[in-house]
């Protein structure tokens, strides 16, 4: 999944690349699934313990902050 968010990611990047919109909503599609569900399954997280989804949550923006970007642009976080 950090692979293939990346792979999205690299899209929006590059500026002769026709559909940025589709790209946009991809990462944002990505970027909120990971944060809600973890990068791991529910089994592993089961397994290991709630504290994979808050690593998994700073990997996440980690990758966000190594392509320069604000992950909070692009996710909604429910209280």
């Amino acid at each position: 999944m950090a692979c293939h968010l990346r792979e999205h990611i690299s899209l929006l990047e590059e500026s002769d690349y026709d559909n940025v919109d589709w790209a946009w909503w991809s990462v944002k599609l990505l970027a909120q699934d990971i944060w809600d569900n973890s990068f791991h399954t529910k089994g592993y997280i089961f397994r290991n313990g709630d504290g994979v989804v808050e690593e998994d949550r700073m990997r996440l923006m980690e990758i966000f902050d190594e392509n320069g970007m604000d992950l909070f642009d692009y996710i909604r976080i429910e209280e």
